[in-house]
């Protein structure tokens, strides 16, 4: 047995069934089937419900089996202390297990056994809003109030929370709980990033919307600008330096499309990678003073508030840009047609239920016939804001 958990071999193999139109990453706690094999001494993992093979190292698909035995948590662990592992490995090991099957929709919400409760009052109670869900947040410890100014700019109060979090502080760890449930346990430094994991699973389990499009949302005159691309393409940096040039920041990774076509931006906290941070003094030269924060792909990343808080509506959308990010090329703005303009929007997009729905696929129709569509082509960020701001006129 392996005495690690290799995160690295959770991405899938291949898809078992060609399936292009909603990508089948995204969360849901619904309970689904997966069946284990052996392979030429490799461990997979097949999902029929989402038509993927997953690779587990030795360690994960002993926890899987523990699962299939119904084993609970602490059962679990006293299991694979007995083998030999170190209690605090194997402790990590189960949680990151656990946490990722269930972000991979491979299996429900894990019942532990009920955490007991503090009697002490938290530190500082959070209320936040994300597309119309009320989610509080309850500090149960100074060290962990630091979490709560990157959502200081979501807090809206007056409403029933439709989901409680609690914070804990467990030795040198945080606990989070979501209704007096365990989720995961995370380092000061993934805190952040846990918590915006997990606010991202409530809005796509619980919003109303047809899909939820992998982008970033930018309004210009009450108009919404759509930036696609894949990680590493600039989304995040080019919004910055729209957002500098007069554009305001709706969204930094996620927009919801309505069963009318109409978009609105889920204004999560910007997340500014490691590799970025000196580029992006140019147009905030607060990204320096953010606190940094890992995320559960082990990357270093700094949050930052949009500089204009802008109302939380539907709105329709005026252009798509799919990003070809370029070193040395010159700049370019080819329009594309409809057909290569959903193709994009779809690469990343999650439905509930994994499934396209006719509405969904009517409204997205309706988005991408009305929307003016470009392929943008750049090295320099200055010559992609010029461009594009002559072509959101």
């Amino acid at each position: 047995m392996e005495p690690t958990f290799v995160a690295e071999k959770w991405e899938p193999l291949e898809s078992a069934l060609s399936t292009p139109t909603v990508a089948d990453d995204g969360p849901k706690r619904q309970r689904s089937q997966a069946l284990l094999a052996v392979l030429g001494g490799q461990n997979v993992l097949f999902s029929p419900a989402h038509q993927k093979i997953y690779r587990l190292n030795d360690v994960a698909a002993y926890i899987w089996r523990c699962i299939e035995d119904e084993m609970d948590f602490d059962a679990i662990l006293d299991e694979m202390v007995r083998h030999g592992i170190d209690a605090d490995l194997a402790g990590m090991s189960v949680r990151s297990a656990l946490h990722e099957w269930t972000r991979l929709g491979l299996i429900g919400t894990f019942h532990q056994p009920r955490l007991p409760q503090t009697a002490d009052a938290p530190c500082l109670c959070q209320e936040v809003q994300l597309a119309g869900l009320q989610v509080r947040i309850r500090y149960s410890t100074t060290r962990a109030t630091f979490a709560a100014s990157i959502f200081r700019h979501l807090e809206h109060a007056g409403q029933p929370p439709d989901v409680l979090l609690d914070v804990c502080e467990e030795e040198d760890h945080f606990r989070l709980l979501r209704n007096n449930r365990w989720i995961e346990s995370c380092s000061a430094e993934e805190l952040a990033a846990s918590l915006k994991a997990q606010l991202l699973i409530e809005v796509l389990e619980c919003g109303r919307y047809e899909l939820a499009l992998h982008t970033a949302s930018l309004i210009h005159n009450e108009s919404v600008l759509l930036i696609c691309g894949k990680p590493g393409a600039g989304k995040t940096t080019l919004s910055l330096a729209l957002e500098h040039a007069g554009f305001a920041i709706a969204g930094d990774d996620l927009a919801l499309l309505d069963a009318t076509g109409l978009v609105t931006g889920v204004p999560f906290p910007v997340a500014v990678k490691a590799g970025a941070w000196k580029l992006v003094t140019r147009y905030r030269s607060d990204v320096t003073k953010a606190p940094v924060s890992r995320r559960s792909d082990r990357k270093r990343v700094r949050y930052l508030t949009p500089l204009r808080l802008v109302r939380s509506s539907a709105r329709p959308v005026s252009w798509v840009v799919m990003l070809r990010r370029r070193s040395g090329k010159d700049v370019s703005l080819r329009p594309i047609g409809p057909i290569e303009a959903l193709e994009g929007l779809l690469k990343d997009a999650f439905a509930a239920g994994h499934e396209l729905s006719p509405p969904g696929f009517e409204a997205l129709v309706s988005l991408v016939n009305r929307a003016k569509s470009f392929c943008l082509t750049y090295s320099r960020l200055e010559d992609a804001v010029k461009l594009l701001r002559d072509a959101c006129r």
